[in-house]
């Protein structure tokens, strides 16, 4: 199996796609949820829980993937 580093393409794909759900779920461009039809956040706690979420999840994977080499 290649490493991301590796496997550009997979990598680039993966980094897109991370950059639009958080871009979407933070509410950046509020034409384009409209557009998805998604509901917006009504508080800033929610944005603030689910960044604080995103990255606690990624540093995890982070060490998951350190721990793996």
């Amino acid at each position: 199996m290649e490493s991301l580093l590796a496997n550009r393409p997979l990598m680039y794909s993966l980094l897109v796609s991370a950059a639009a759900v958080v871009t979407l779920a933070s509410g950046f461009f509020p034409d384009v949820m409209t557009q998805f039809q998604l509901v917006e956040f009504d508080a800033d706690v929610s944005r603030t829980s689910f960044r604080f979420t995103s990255a606690v999840n990624s540093v995890s994977c982070a060490h998951y993937l350190h721990d793996v080499k």
